[in-house]
């Protein structure tokens, strides 16, 4: 197991100050980069409070960082994981799991603090302020993502920057809390889905082959829910070696083992330059129920049509699912992909 250290300086900066940090808001970040195959963590509390927010910075009664991306699990390992790094990404949202956190900071001084992190692309650095009516968040020694006993704390993202941690790194992130027109908006708080979700189909892939965009518009992959689903989000993993590109996913019924007619489409995710596959997540929310019994296609396409080989969704041979197929359109008909071919995919509906 190998181990180096990184110095990363993270500053916290007054939108109005340029790129010079206020010496009440510098703080130094030390983070121990590890394998990422050996990376463990034991979180165990999540964002879901609601509350009204401090109208500035100042406000906040203390403030903390937060580290979230692939491969670094949030206190339950819960599923959803990639569909909040996704919409974290896009911008869409502000909803967030507790990753690599810090002990509380007080935003006056200067606060020196270490966390482990796997190394690893497109790490989201978050600078949390806290509002703490209870006072035990803000004085207690765990750190925020550790600290159990939070009731009248609330956590809100004051800035963020997305970043590679591979080797020494100096990342500036910008105070955008005191100019957000909405502040509440900036609340970490994923506690507002309609209904409980579940996990209908996981279809978990590892060390897979794919299938990329070469010369094709759409790929999609079949499925049969048993009983009547309302669709709430897919989860894929897939990767761009080139541009990042604009991908949305489209359900469609099924027309003699093919997609037949479009039922609902999707959010759009910003898919990203990765040298390896990420998890991103597709969210329906209209159209969206679909009745149990019959096949469904789930389809990926780009924002532009033309082929595109640098872009994949990652997948397997040895027909990992029985029940589904896999196929290509380039313009004229549904091809199916090499037999025995399946995505990965995970399903999450409520039943």
């Amino acid at each position: 197991m190998n181990f180096r250290l990184l110095v990363f300086s993270l500053f916290l900066l007054n939108s109005s100050c340029s790129l010079v940090p206020s010496s009440s808001e510098d703080i130094k970040v030390y983070i121990d980069v590890k394998n990422p195959t050996q990376f463990k963590q034991n979180l165990i509390e999540s964002f879901l409070l609601s509350s009204t927010p401090p109208t500035s910075y100042s406000g906040f009664n203390c403030f903390g960082v937060n580290i979230m991306g692939p491969g670094i699990k949030d206190i339950d390992d819960k599923e959803d994981t990639a569909s909040i790094l996704s919409n974290l990404y896009s911008g869409s949202s502000y909803c967030s799991y507790p990753g690599v956190t810090s002990k509380p900071l007080t935003g006056t001084g200067s606060n020196t603090i270490e966390l482990v992190v796997p190394a690893g692309k497109s790490r989201i650095i978050q600078y949390v302020g806290i509002t703490d009516s209870g006072g035990t968040v803000c004085s207690s020694s765990q750190s925020i993502g550790e600290n159990k006993n939070d009731t009248g704390a609330s956590y809100y993202e004051v800035g963020r920057t997305i970043t590679d941690l591979f080797t020494e790194t100096a990342v500036n992130i910008t105070n955008a809390y005191d100019t957000a027109s909405n502040q509440s908006n900036r609340q970490l708080n994923c506690n507002s889905s309609s209904c409980p979700t579940s996990t209908l189909y996981d279809n978990q892939i590892t060390n897979g082959s794919y299938s990329d965009y070469n010369a094709v518009y759409y790929l999609a992959q079949s499925f049969s829910p048993s009983n009547a689903i309302t669709l709430s989000f897919v989860a894929v993993k897939l990767k761009n070696t080139s541009t990042s590109t604009t991908m949305k996913m489209e359900l469609y019924s099924d027309v003699s083992g093919s997609p037949g007619s479009a039922i609902s489409t999707s959010d759009t995710q910003n898919v990203i330059n990765s040298a390896s596959y990420m998890d991103y997540s597709f969210t329906f929310s209209t159209n969206n129920t679909i009745s149990g019994g019959s096949t469904y296609w789930i389809a990926l396409s780009k924002s532009t049509p033309a082929g595109d080989p640098a872009l994949s969704w990652e997948g397997a041979v040895g027909d990992p699912f029985p029940s589904g197929a896999a196929k290509s359109y380039g313009g004229s008909v549904w091809t199916p992909l090499t037999t025995g071919f399946d995505f990965y995919f995970k399903i999450y509906a409520c039943e």
